[in-house]
């Protein structure tokens, strides 16, 4: 006879993390409106954003790409390529070089 088939189906006590209280450390605040998020601080003054110039082919080839109008744009402190990976422009996890950093 199976366990299940059994006349008495009492539920034994969970222990262990399963049923247990895992409260977060600062759910309190969440909840009671008091929790400070990144959008609710001031940016810190000479902050840098950064842009990405992303491609509207998927699969494409890049075949060259002049830059120069988007370094003399005002603002713009620095533009990074793929030249300006330190190393292995790859961030595959499988290290089948497969996943780069930023397009070549």
């Amino acid at each position: 006879m199976n366990k299940h088939a059994s006349s008495n189906l009492k539920a034994e006590k969970i222990v262990g993390g399963v049923a247990t209280d895992q409260r977060h450390d600062s759910a309190h605040k969440h909840v009671s409106g008091g929790a400070v998020y990144i959008d609710d601080m001031p940016e810190p003054a000479g902050t840098l954003h950064a842009g990405l110039g992303l491609s509207k082919v998927a699969h494409g080839v890049l075949k060259s790409v002049d830059l120069s109008a988007v370094r003399a744009a005002p603002g713009v402190v620095d533009v990074l390529t793929y030249a300006d990976v330190p190393g292995e422009n790859d961030v595959s996890p499988s290290n089948m070089h497969d996943d780069p950093v930023l397009a070549e």
